[in-house]
């Protein structure tokens, strides 16, 4: 009987034992699990942060890429602008001379004045090639119209909006600010006639020796009064402005019906 019970206790010990171990390994299990499942969290929670700070970075960059590219287009066209004012401004006379000295780019002067609106290339083609063959424009022939177009077109336009005469956009040309109030005479002197300037230097040097002459009464005036004297001075200047005037309008670009 004593021998029986003590096998009874080694049974109940061993159950118990047994019974023991599955729970623990069980504990142990979800130990790990929970373990594992902490690690992944931290890991992912890592990707996630790395992704945010380069997804923070790319923006910060390309802000500051749109910011040098905009700064960079506003710098161009603040160049831009200042070359074109610096070119408006720098029509001195040497450079207006040489533009006048080709007679097709005084036409175009000449006829966008007498206008005084935006011009259409072919309507300007036309009458600088009448000007310059002296015809009327029905009377042109379609190889001429061709030719005085083809040259306007590929140098004088470029080179007179180059200088900032004109604006040209391939069709339509207008005359800049300075263009438009820049008054333009071409004094033309033959070799057989006189320069104004000449001309009233030695009026005034008659005028001199009449006044003289009143004043020291070596000028006879039993004819001619000295009032007499005074008037036809100065009817001499006056008469000789009024034709300096009319010649000078005739010789202004823009004034009369053909160019100069």
């Amino acid at each position: 009987m004593p021998a029986q019970s003590g096998t009874t206790a080694e049974h109940v010990s061993d159950s118990s034992t047994s019974s023991t171990n599955p729970s623990s390994q069980t504990t142990v299990g979800q130990g790990h699990a929970d373990q594992e499942s902490e690690t992944v969290a931290g890991e992912t929670a890592e990707r996630t942060s790395e992704a945010s700070t380069a997804s923070a970075t790319n923006a910060q960059t390309n802000t500051a890429d749109s910011a040098v590219q905009g700064g960079a287009a506003g710098q161009s066209q603040s160049r831009s602008q200042s070359r074109s004012q610096s070119r408006s401004q720098s029509l001195d006379q040497g450079t207006i001379f040489d533009l006048l000295s080709n007679h097709r780019r005084r036409y175009v002067i000449h006829y966008c004045k007498r206008e005084d609106r935006p011009v259409e290339l072919g309507e300007l083609a036309e009458h600088v090639a009448a000007w310059e063959l002296d015809k009327e424009v029905a009377e042109l022939t379609s190889a001429e119209r061709k030719r005085i177009y083809t040259s306007l077109q590929q140098t004088h336009l470029p080179t007179l909006d180059r200088e900032g005469m004109v604006r040209f956009d391939d069709r339509t040309i207008e005359l800049t600010e300075n263009a438009a109030d820049l008054e333009i005479y071409l004094d033309i002197v033959p070799g057989d006639s006189v320069p104004w300037g000449l001309y009233y230097l030695g009026l005034s040097a008659i005028a001199t020796v009449v006044m003289g002459g009143l004043w020291l009464e070596l000028v006879p005036t039993e004819t001619v009064s000295a009032l007499g004297w005074s008037t036809l001075v100065v009817a001499l200047f006056v008469g000789s402005a009024l034709v300096h005037v009319v010649q000078n309008r005739r010789m202004r670009l823009g004034d009369v019906e053909r160019p100069p």
